[in-house]
């Protein structure tokens, strides 16, 4: 068989079970999406859960019976690691599956959810990127909270293990008094005292503190970049710009949040193209050093009323994009990459 024309590309997604049938949970009409591509190129491409790889059998979607049914299939010359939540990532199931899939010398990629704080460690410490991050830390107690708002008078709490804009506060100081703001809400004035007491601090999961920027802003309302970058197993291209703009709130731009998707070409005059190339390159270069190659990652990156480009956050399992356009690039792109590790294996999975 020749694997450059014929690869066979497995997608591994979260499993669940409905009348004692199992099933896999993940964004199925992006994978349809996927499939059909590989499919018409010649390829295989189908979904698996850790039960079914176990069973050797996949998930194949038929358009004649608008189904998807499980079928037995080859084992995989590539994964591509669509686990829709940390949870089932920790869990064992994907764990032994991931680990049966090493010892195989099978090539996976993304095999974990990135931790916000770790992913700014890795990046602080290269000299290019250092200007492009927001001051950040993890937040370690309440004095610290108090110290950042006298220095920045407004923060964002971020859980380190959340996406899509969840569960992140806005926490503002303002004439001496302290205002909090999620996606749903704002509440104050408070005293210091009673802004820990109202939002509990102490109580909750890991979050990263970070200075709000003060971003450039479209009809009053600000907006950020969502940069696409997939590997193309030489170096980190960037494969679309979309925009976000922040709506029913003004806390985030994330669009299951309450932001909405912006035309790009609309700010194609204030955009730097070059450098975000640039931001890209660099980024995919130190997280893949610091973590293993990746194959694919976004970035949410602000720009300032200044014109300075900030990166909030990187993620290493980006969400289907609205954009059709850069969708159907990233699938183009993806596919070349799935040929590639087919026939290279190069990729690494957790060290």
């Amino acid at each position: 068989m020749n694997t450059l024309r014929f690869p066979v590309i497995g997608i591994l997604a979260g499993s669940k079970t409905e009348n004692g049938e199992l099933l896999f949970s993940g964004d199925g009409k992006y994978f349809k999406q996927l499939q059909q591509s590989i499919h018409k190129s010649g390829g295989l491409c189908y979904v698996m859960t850790p039960e079914s790889f176990k069973a050797s059998t996949g998930f194949l979607y038929f358009p004649s019976l608008k189904k998807w049914a499980l079928a037995d299939v080859p084992k995989p010359q590539a994964v591509y690691i669509r686990i829709p939540s940390r949870k089932e990532e920790k869990g064992e199931h994907f764990q032994g599956c991931l680990q049966k899939l090493k010892l195989q010398g099978v090539p996976c990629f993304n095999p974990f959810y990135f931790h916000k704080w770790e992913v700014w460690k890795a990046l602080y410490n290269d000299s290019f990127l250092l200007p492009f991050l927001p001051p950040a830390s993890l937040l370690e107690s309440e004095q610290q909270l108090y110290h950042w708002l006298n220095i920045y008078r407004s923060v964002y709490l971020k859980p380190a293990e959340k996406s899509k804009g969840k569960g992140i506060l806005r926490v503002s100081l303002t004439n001496g008094f302290y205002y909090t703001e999620t996606i749903y809400e704002k509440k104050g004035p408070f005293s210091f005292q009673d802004l820990l007491k109202e939002s509990e601090f102490s109580a909750s999961a890991e979050k990263l503190i970070q200075a709000e920027i003060h971003s450039d802003k479209i009809d009053g309302r600000k907006y950020d970049l969502r940069v696409l970058s997939v590997w193309n197993g030489i170096d980190y291209e960037l494969t679309g710009i979309g925009v976000r703009q922040s709506d029913k709130q003004d806390v985030t731009t994330h669009i299951p949040a309450g932001g909405k998707l912006f035309p790009s070409e609309a700010i194609m005059d204030r955009i730097d193209v070059g450098l975000l190339k640039s931001l890209v390159q660099k980024t995919g270069t130190v997280l893949s050093k610091h973590y293993g190659e990746i194959g694919e990652f976004s970035m949410d990156i602000g720009r300032s009323h200044d014109g300075q480009y900030w990166i909030y956050e990187v993620n290493s399992r980006p969400m289907a994009f609205d954009e059709k356009d850069i969708q159907t690039k990233r699938i183009h792109h993806l596919k070349k990459l799935f040929t590639h590790l087919a026939n290279n294996a190069k990729l690494s999975v957790v060290q």
